[in-house]
C-alpha cells in the first residue's frame, strides 16, 4: 500500500528557507555592513592618527629630557641654536621617533631644549608639512593657465593673484609675514615656494640676497643666493618671473629639515654685513 508523504513540497521550501538567506535579506545585510564601514573606518583611522601623534609626542619629550639632562650635567657639548639632524643622530638614538617618519629637529636656547616634528608639532611653521601644503595649494589655486609666478611685491594691487593667495592663506590660519617671510614668490615651473627674511625693497636690481626654496615635488628645502629683479614698479626674487635664472644654490644646503635650511640662511645673511 502506497503511503502519501504529506507536505513534501512545503517541507522542501521550508528547508530551503532555513538553510540560507534570501536575496532581499542579503541586500539588507550588505547595506548594513556598508553603513557600519562608513561609520567605523573613519573613526578607526582617526584613532590610529591620534595614537601615532601621541607616540611621537612621547618620544620627543623623552628626547628633550635626555638632551636637557646632558646639557645640565655637561655630559655633551651642546651649543645654543639648532641641533642638526646629523649631530642628533651621532649623539642619540633617533630610530623610529615618529611613526609617520616626520623630520625631528631640536634647538637649544640658553639651556631650554625644544624638540619638533615636521608632521606633529602644533602651530604654523615652515617646518610643518601641513603648513607647506597649505601654502602651495593657495598659490596654485590662484594661477590661471598662463600664470607662471606669484610674488609678494604685488600685494599692494587689489586684483593681484598674490592678494588672493594671501586671503586663502589667512583663511587657513597661515600668516607669511608673521612667520618671517618678508619677501616671497611661488614659481609654477618648479612647483616651488621661495622666501627670505629680508625685505628686498631696500635692495637695488641686481643685488644678491639669500633665500630658502621649498620644493613641493620632493618635500625638501635648499638655500639659494638669488638676484633681485624688478617687475614693473616693485622688486622680486629672481632676475625674471619665469625661471631660476641667476640663482645659485649654496653647496650642501639641500635638506629635508627646515631648521637646517634656516640656519644656513642666517649664515648667508651674516656674510652680507
Amino acid at each position: 500500500m502506497l503511503k502519501h508523504k504529506r507536505g513534501g513540497v512545503m517541507d522542501k521550501k521550508q528547508k530551503n528557507h532555513e538553510s540560507g538567506f534570501s536575496l532581499v535579506e542579503l541586500i539588507i545585510v550588505v547595506a548594513i555592513l556598508a553603513i557600519l564601514t562608513g561609520i567605523l573606518v573613519p573613526s578607526f583611522t582617526g584613532q590610529i592618527g591620534k595614537s601615532k601623534a601621541a607616540t611621537c609626542a612621547t618620544n620627543r619629550d623623552n628626547l628633550r629630557t635626555e638632551i636637557s639632562g646632558d646639557y645640565s650635567d655637561g655630559a655633551k657639548e651642546i651649543d645654543d641654536g639648532l641641533l642638526t639632524s646629523s649631530w642628533l643622530k651621532d649623539n642619540y638614538d633617533m630610530t623610529n621617533l615618529c611613526p609617520e617618519d616626520g623630520i625631528i629637529t631640536a634647538r637649544c636656547d640658553g639651556g631650554a631644549i625644544t624638540v619638533s616634528c615636521s608632521i606633529h608639532t602644533d602651530g604654523t611653521s615652515f617646518a610643518s608639512q601641513k603648513t607647506m601644503s597649505a601654502i602651495i595649494d593657495a598659490m596654485k589655486a590662484q594661477l590661471v593657465s598662463d600664470g607662471v609666478n606669484i610674488d609678494s611685491g604685488a600685494l599692494g594691487n587689489d586684483t593681484s593673484k598674490a592678494a588672493l593667495a594671501n586671503k586663502l592663506l589667512t583663511d587657513a590660519g597661515v600668516n607669511l609675514d608673521a612667520m618671517g617671510a618678508k619677501t616671497w614668490r611661488y614659481l609654477k615651473v618648479t612647483n616651488s615656494f621661495y622666501w627670505t627674511t629680508l625685505d628686498i625693497n631696500q635692495y637695488k636690481t641686481g643685488d644678491t640676497v639669500p633665500v630658502i626654496k621649498y620644493s613641493a615635488n620632493n618635500n625638501t628645502y635648499a638655500v639659494y643666493n638669488a638676484p633681485v629683479g624688478s617687475v614693473s614698479t616693485y622688486n622680486t626674487i629672481g632676475k625674471t618671473a619665469f625661471s631660476e635664472n641667476g640663482m645659485t644654490r649654496v653647496p650642501n644646503s639641500t635638506s629635508s629639515s627646515y631648521e637646517e635650511a634656516l640656519n644656513i640662511l642666517k649664515k648667508e645673511i651674516e656674510k652680507m654685513s
